[in-house]
């Protein structure tokens, strides 16, 4: 089996056995048109394309009604290709074999040679809410040939040879049948005798039913055949355009000129879905093989030719996204982003049914917010479904969720012109950034900062400074801070000076009394004064001995303090009044 992406030509890229290599989305929101003028059953022209065939100009017809009014052709669905073909032709390798077939015409899958009008390039498979579409093309036309599609809800398995008939190198295909499974057989050039199509449903289960018994159309304890099922079915009895599926594989006999095919190449049917789904398309998944064999043959003896597959379909399902957002605190949002049907299309008013990790709890609202929760990391998964019960299922990145991000910044005076500063916060994730600012009475230096904890010079004392700090968590998936102010007042050191307020009295005096007065600076004014030696009290001090004193000396200081606690008390220098009378008597 070959499988490729898109194309005309696409590239063979071969797996050598008969395994279940692809998955293929069937689900269009368009309408396939089988090219088909009168009954279900005859033999009508199949078209490539909407409007006339540009091979013969053959028209084509809207068939089968009832489905989504835009009608296209398998050849639109080129732009898709992965999701609607699978490829099967000789490899030059294998020198004409197919690398999927039957080389002993029984369930035994290998390579083989296979006879030209039975040996199939392609299948192809697309539906909608209404109808499963299938086609097949063939290598040659030279006479008529079976196929059979094969759809069952359980894989086929391959088990590898010997096992039973089968030879080393080979595999034994065999079915696990459920009721409800499908059996189409359809045939290249029908006649009275071999219709166009003729649809069977399985009536039991049954395992490891070999391919030769899965085919077995007359064993009526398995299959029971569905009459007039079929919606549409068509082949070409004239040229037809090969189109964007291309004609690999094909013959050069069974092309005309122009590369187009002639009769009895293609074939397609349209079937309702529900054939295979039952009354619910959303979330079904079959799994497909298509066998040719000799149109004459049947029962068990089905003369097994070539097979395409097995290849698992996807009929459809709606698909949805979702999120949970961050947030700066103990919780994170959640959110339906999107919900989109099965016809591609906006579901409206979608019911919702979230679970979230680390015991976060639940919610049945499609967006909201979880809060309240402890520090960590939590997924979210959400089941949205549609008023029709389809339901899609998805899981959220993590998100991370810490405590709220809270600053201070504490101001640290000191009796020095400065101030200290320092961080202050907590929650967020620890790793924070910083930018202060400072500003007050008078001049800071620096005036701003972007350091933990540092220190600010002043150029004024007992004014007060105002620092602004902007804390920001350097996260990567939201952007938090938290921010604080704080005023401090710092001081200059307490200075004092002691000094007579006049010179010092000389003779003749009056009086031999000198005051002394305090000068002080720095700290916060509130000053209290303390004379040291001297029976004095505030900021003047005067020393006036007793006239009787002939002889005086007196020293003294001040300590000075004030109404903070920042700032230690002070002391002056030590100052002397000394008076000394001199008595001078001459004798002449």
């Amino acid at each position: 089996m070959t499988l490729s992406c898109g194309g005309e030509e696409p590239t063979k890229v071969g797996t050598g056995s008969a395994g279940l290599t692809s998955t293929l989305n069937l689900f269009i929101s368009d309408s396939i048109q089988i090219d088909q003028a009168g009954s279900a059953l005859t033999a009508e022209d199949a078209n490539l394309f909407v409007g006339n065939d540009p091979a013969d100009g053959s028209p084509s017809f809207d068939k089968p009604p009832g489905g989504p009014g835009n009608y296209i052709d398998w050849n639109d669905l080129g732009g898709s290709i992965s999701d609607h073909v699978v490829y099967d032709w000789d490899y030059s390798a294998t020198k004409g074999k197919d690398p999927t077939a039957f080389p002993q015409s029984n369930e035994c899958v290998a390579a083989a040679q296979v006879l030209s009008k039975m040996d199939l390039t392609y299948v192809a498979a697309a539906s909608n809410t209404k109808f499963a579409y299938f086609a097949v093309q063939r290598s040659d036309n030279s006479g008529d040939a079976g196929y059979y599609w094969v759809i069952s809800k359980l894989s086929p398995r391959l088990v590898a040879g010997p096992a039973g008939p089968c030879s080393a190198g080979q595999q034994q295909l065999l079915y696990d049948l459920s009721v409800g499974d499908v059996l189409l057989g359809g045939h290249f050039q029908p006649s009275a005798t071999t219709p166009a199509l003729r649809v069977w449903k399985a009536v039991a289960n049954r395992t490891g039913v070999t391919a030769i018994d899965a085919l077995n159309f007359n064993d009526a304890t398995l299959w029971a055949e569905q009459s007039n099922v079929a919606s549409a079915v068509a082949v070409n009895t004239t040229n037809t355009a090969p189109g964007a599926f291309g004609s690999n594989g094909v013959n050069k006999t069974s092309l005309d000129a122009n590369g187009n095919l002639k009769p009895w190449i293609f074939a397609e049917v349209a079937l309702p879905v529900n054939l295979f789904t039952g009354s619910s398309v959303c979330g079904a998944q079959f799994y497909a093989s298509v066998i040719t064999r000799s149109s004459g043959s049947g029962g068990t003896s089905p003369d097994l030719k070539d097979l395409v597959g097995p290849v698992q379909f996807n009929f459809g399902s709606p698909t949805v996204t979702a999120k949970l957002t961050p947030t700066c605190t103990n919780s994170f949002g959640y959110e339906l982003l999107t919900f989109t049907g099965m016809d591609g299309q906006p579901v409206a008013n979608p019911s919702c049914s979230w679970t979230f990790s680390n015991g976060a709890g639940a919610s049945t609202a499609c967006s909201g917010t979880v809060s309240g929760l402890s520090p960590g990391s939590y997924t979210g998964t959400l089941e949205a479904s549609d008023a029709a019960g389809c339901r899609a299922t998805v899981t959220t990145a993590p998100v991370d969720v810490f405590n709220a991000l809270e600053a201070s910044c504490p101001l640290t005076p000191t009796c020095n012109l400065s101030f200290g500063f320092a961080d202050g916060f907590t929650g967020g994730s620890g790793n924070v950034s910083y930018a202060w600012t400072f500003s007050g009475g008078g001049t800071p230096t620096p005036s701003s900062s972007t350091s933990a904890s540092g220190s600010v010079s002043v150029d004024t004392g007992a004014v007060s400074y105002h620092a602004h700090l902007v804390v920001t968590d350097q996260r990567t998936d939201i952007h938090c801070e938290a921010a604080c102010d704080q005023d401090a007042t710092p001081y200059a050191p307490i200075v004092v000076h002691i000094a007579p307020t006049a010179a010092a009295p000389v003779c003749p005096m009056t009086s031999d009394a000198v005051t002394y007065a305090a000068s002080v600076s720095g700290g916060d004014g509130n000053y209290s004064y303390t004379w040291n030696g001297a029976l004095c009290g505030g900021s003047l001090c005067t020393i006036d001995p007793s006239d009787s004193s002939f002889c005086f000396s007196q020293s003294f200081s001040l300590t000075v303090d004030d109404g903070t606690p920042l700032c230690p008390p002070a002391t002056s220098e030590t100052e002397t009044y000394t008076k000394v009378t001199t008595v001078t008597a001459t004798n002449n």
